[in-house]
């Protein structure tokens, strides 16, 4: 488009000037729905009026705003004076639309320090550049991928066209990472002192007891730790915290946990177990038993699971090893509750090393209270000092048929 001044016109004297036009309208290229502002001025003039795009009389200079145009439009002012009228015009080329841009994160939301993909079109562009989070001459429609993304940031995208530029910015929102926990530390779960006993093809695993411990026995000594144990030691304790030997525990394979298991030659004198190591972290770890004090006695049923009905009397035996002095013992078995279900039983000087079986006689109560599994206590007392003193638990299994 252009402005224009002069033209072809016609009038009655020769000797008055023709009037001049100037007419001109920055821009006069927009795009669709865009505006321009008109600007004239007549000389040797005294009226003008508008004609084509635009009408009505207007005066010898002045502007006018024109807007919302969707094609190119040309406007013309005539103007009169006594030398005779000219014309003028103007065009303002409508160009198109502006660009359109349209901009997608996928995901919307990013994990710090993983990657995003981001995707891209645009309409009426021709030319495309990236500022902010990322940068570069864009092409106007693709994917690109972006990160490992560590913080949160913007994505402005220009697109420039025929009808001018547009810029779209895109949020990258970051979601944290939560902090890594701590593993959790290797602990003892439990200790016990175990023997296989019961009658062949019965046979179980069954605890010693509370203190089942004498010196110079060999009982086994089953230890479980939480956690995922890497590797392991394990070391015999005295009293005072000093290692007296290494142990060799084996790993049960079939357990659920960190299980161990080992026969323990005890010392005659208060001691606890110690198990250092790592875990499958690196993570080092040390833990150590409760204190044991051997008693001078051991006892254990000979048969730890055992059948009977309401009222049935039978005999339970127990097989009793005295580690050294003279000592008297007086048994007793309760159910788990601590009801006595035998008549007392005194063994008066046991002496030596000879192991000694113990006849304990039960009786089944009728109608029967117990459940139909029960578990039995052997309470092993020694009365040597006049007290009960070193207290012996053992447990077995009995089902009651009623």
């Amino acid at each position: 488009g252009g402005g224009g001044s002069g033209g072809s016109g016609s009038g009655s004297s020769t000797s008055a000037a023709k009037p001049t036009i100037s007419l001109h309208g920055p821009p006069l290229a927009i795009p669709i729905g865009g505006s321009a502002t008109l600007n004239w001025q007549a000389d040797n003039a005294s009226s003008c009026d508008a004609v084509g795009a635009w009408t009505t009389s207007r005066g010898t200079f002045g502007s006018q705003v024109v807007t919302g145009l969707n094609q190119t439009t040309t406007y013309t002012l005539t103007c009169a004076g006594t030398g005779g009228s000219q014309s003028a015009s103007v065009t303002v080329d409508v160009l198109g639309r502006p660009p359109v841009i349209a901009l997608e994160l996928l995901p919307r939301q990013v994990l710090e320090g993983t990657s995003a993909v981001v995707r891209w079109l645009t309409a009426n562009a021709t030319s495309c550049t990236a500022s902010g989070g990322w940068s570069g001459v864009k092409s106007t429609s693709g994917e690109e991928v972006l990160g490992p993304v560590q913080a949160a940031t913007s994505l402005v995208l220009t697109c420039t066209g025929p009808a001018g530029s547009t810029a779209r910015t895109l949020q990258v929102p970051i979601v944290a990472r939560a902090p890594a926990s701590a593993p959790e530390p290797i602990a003892l779960l439990s200790a016990e002192f175990v023997e296989l006993a019961g009658r062949a093809g019965h046979e179980g695993w069954v605890a010693l007891s509370e203190q089942p411990l004498s010196g110079g026995s060999t009982p086994i000594l089953r230890l479980a730790l939480s956690g995922s144990v890497a590797t392991s030691t394990f070391e015999l304790l005295n009293g005072s915290g000093a290692v007296l030997r290494a142990l060799t525990l084996d790993r049960v394979a079939a357990s659920t946990s960190a299980l161990f298991q080992g026969a323990v030659t005890l010392p005659g004198q208060p001691f606890s177990v110690r198990a250092t190591g790592t875990s499958s972290t690196g993570q080092a770890f040390s833990v150590t038993t409760r204190q044991y004090t051997p008693v001078p006695f051991s006892a254990r049923f000979e048969s730890i699971f055992l059948a009977t009905a309401p009222g049935a009397v039978f005999d339970l035996p127990l097989t009793l090893l005295n580690s050294g002095g003279a000592r008297t013992l007086h048994i007793v078995v309760t159910d788990s509750a601590g009801i006595i279900l035998s008549q007392p039983l005194t063994l008066d000087r046991i002496v030596d090393s000879t192991p000694v079986i113990a006849t304990v006689r039960l009786s089944i109560p009728t109608p029967s209270l117990l459940p139909a599994r029960t578990e039995l206590r052997a309470v092993v007392s020694d009365l040597t000092s006049g007290a009960l003193t070193n207290v012996s638990r053992m447990a077995v299994e009995i089902s009651v048929y009623n």
